[in-house]
């Protein structure tokens, strides 16, 4: 079996070439690690951002919400105020349709009486403007 024999050029090169990988090794270490702080720090930045993002989603969202409720709530009175004028309307036209009956009736017991012809007269002129 042969046995190889370096020369002292030949480790002094061998040794270089170690030397020249070993800051090569270095210098990639060197590197990665910016790398890797960087990826820190970009992970870092879009996490701030999602919250951001999330918070002004959210903040929207809530006004959107609150302006939403505002105008149900608004809405549900007004639906209140409306039957309630709905109501008020009924009781008011029921009197008056008892009130023109009573007067209408007076009037055709009593054909005599000129104050009830009169009010006849009257409620025919007022029901005939409502009409037109």
């Amino acid at each position: 079996m042969p046995t190889i024999k370096y020369t002292r050029e030949d480790i002094a090169k061998l040794e270089n070439e170690r030397d020249q990988f070993q800051l090569e090794r270095d210098s990639l270490i060197k590197d990665v690690e910016k790398l890797r702080e960087e990826i820190e720090e970009l992970k870092k930045y879009n996490y701030e951002l999602e919250l951001s993002v999330d918070s002004d989603l959210k903040q929207q969202v809530d006004k959107w919400f609150e302006n939403w409720h505002y105008t149900k709530v608004k809405n549900d009175l007004l639906e209140l105020e409306l039957q309630e004028t709905k109501e008020d309307y009924r009781i008011v036209n029921s009197k008056y349709t008892n009130l023109t009956e009573h007067i209408r009736l007076k009037a055709l017991h009593n054909p005599s009486v000129s104050r009830y012809k009169d009010l006849m007269h009257y409620i025919d002129e007022l029901e005939a403007d409502t009409h037109d």
